[in-house]
């Protein structure tokens, strides 16, 4: 980002916060409305620069618990534009959580397979999606996932079960053999726990899994992609002083599975292996200060993958591993200038190491290492408006900054990512 327009945002963001002065009384008076509101999604977090250590109500697509804390809410989002002009977005969901009495809530999300996301039990077979559009000639789409939380003193306990099923079945009345059937299902659990601790602070942690099922039978043959993944999450916000919080952050991800395809006229032919295996790991060390109508939030993280695509039993090549490691910086701030108007700002960098290897016929590999960085690295603005209790936020593309005078009457997107809420 240049010069110009970094002195152009903290310009921007200085007369935000000038008018903030003039609107204190009346930011106070609404401070209760302002809790009720519980506005956010992935807009917000985007906002200011794709945060890690900040709550927020998109934390139930991740940990079910969190339906304790944002009860009687509908939220969602619409997304980034799929199609100019067009009446539908990317990366859409839909969400409501209910309070039943003072112990219970019961809410349900519906997604698409464009969801942007960490992985859920919401997400559409993550790591094989292509395997689906070969063997379907579509992908999966439209997951459901049913939540519910208990809430017994300081400690909130939450569990949530997605399932979705997809199919194609051909049948041929004039020659039975050919008849085939082609299935896709996918089950997920989640388990969560956040635990309050007065003076020292929260704590939360969750539980992922994921089953993702693919399946084609025929009259001579059968073949089953079946994979097992496991998520796991650790988050504690630490009172250091009055309105300074620690944050750390850990994060683990495991997937295996298995392709097995058996010939009923020629056993020969039949086979049992491994699909590659998923390893991920992120540490988050991040910072967090609220104090009146500000929040401030950031830090480094560290992140280790690894993909290893297993060798076939028997066979004289060795297993190839790809890596990846990185160091991520995410800092973001938020500063409610009006009843009516929140203002985002955010900046992130990825920088990492990949390295590459290429199995050979004699058990041994070719290997290739580069440097890698972020594909959107730099500032991040957004916006989020008040209506009562109900919230649109956005991420704001930041050649309106640039568009100076343009921005009224020019034909350039003013918003990047919206999401929407409704508490009641």
């Amino acid at each position: 980002m240049s010069y110009r327009l970094f002195t152009f945002s903290l310009f921007l963001f200085c007369i935000i916060c000038i008018s903030n002065i003039f609107a204190q009384d009346e930011i106070s008076s609404n401070n209760d409305e302002k809790t009720l509101n519980k506005n956010g999604g992935l807009a917000r977090i985007m906002s200011m620069g794709e945060i890690l250590f900040i709550e927020d109500p998109h934390d139930m697509l991740n940990n079910a618990a969190y339906g304790a804390t944002y009860d009687n809410l509908i939220w969602g989002d619409i997304g980034s534009t799929k199609t100019n002009w067009g009446d539908d977005g990317k990366s859409q969901y839909f969400g409501a959580n209910f309070r039943l009495n003072k112990n219970f809530t019961l809410g349900a999300i519906l997604s698409r397979n464009d969801l942007i996301s960490e992985m859920t039990i919401l997400t559409v077979d993550p790591f094989y999606a292509e395997a689906d559009s070969a063997v379907l000639h579509y992908l999966p789409n439209n997951n459901t996932e049913i939540f519910g939380s208990f809430t017994t003193g300081n400690l909130a306990f939450g569990l949530g079960i997605s399932y979705l099923t997809a199919g194609k079945e051909l049948t041929y009345a004039n020659e039975p053999e050919g008849n085939e059937e082609r299935t896709f299902s996918q089950i997920g659990f989640n388990a969560g726990v956040i635990l309050n601790m007065d003076s020292f602070g929260k704590v939360e942690a969750a539980a992922s899994l994921l089953f993702p099922h693919l399946k084609m039978t025929k009259s001579t043959e059968i073949g089953e992609l079946k994979q097992t993944i496991i998520k796991m999450d650790f988050r504690a916000f630490i009172n250091l002083q009055k309105h300074i919080k620690f944050v750390p952050v850990l994060n683990f991800l495991l997937a295996s599975g298995s392709n097995d395809y058996t010939d009923k006229i020629n056993s020969q032919y039949s086979y049992n292996s491994d699909l590659n295996s998923q390893q991920q790991m992120l540490l988050g060390l991040g910072v967090q200060y609220e104090k009146d109508n500000y929040l401030l939030s950031g830090g480094p993280s560290l992140m280790l993958a690894k993909e290893t695509e297993h060798a076939e039993s028997g066979s004289n090549y060795a297993d190839a591993e790809n890596t990846v490691s990185a160091i991520l910086w995410n800092f973001g701030a938020e500063v409610y200038c009006t009843n009516w108007l929140t203002a985002r700002l955010g900046y992130k960098t990825i920088t990492g190491s990949v390295t590459m290897q290429e199995p050979l016929n004699n058990k041994k590999v070719n290997e290739r290492s580069f440097t890698t960085y972020g594909d959107n690295d730099g500032f991040t603005l957004g916006l989020g408006l008040h209506f009562g209790t109900f919230a649109i936020d956005a991420t704001v593309n930041d050649d309106v900054l640039r568009q100076g005078l343009n921005n009224i009457g020019g034909g350039h997107g003013t918003l990047g990512f919206v999401s929407v809420s409704f508490a009641f």
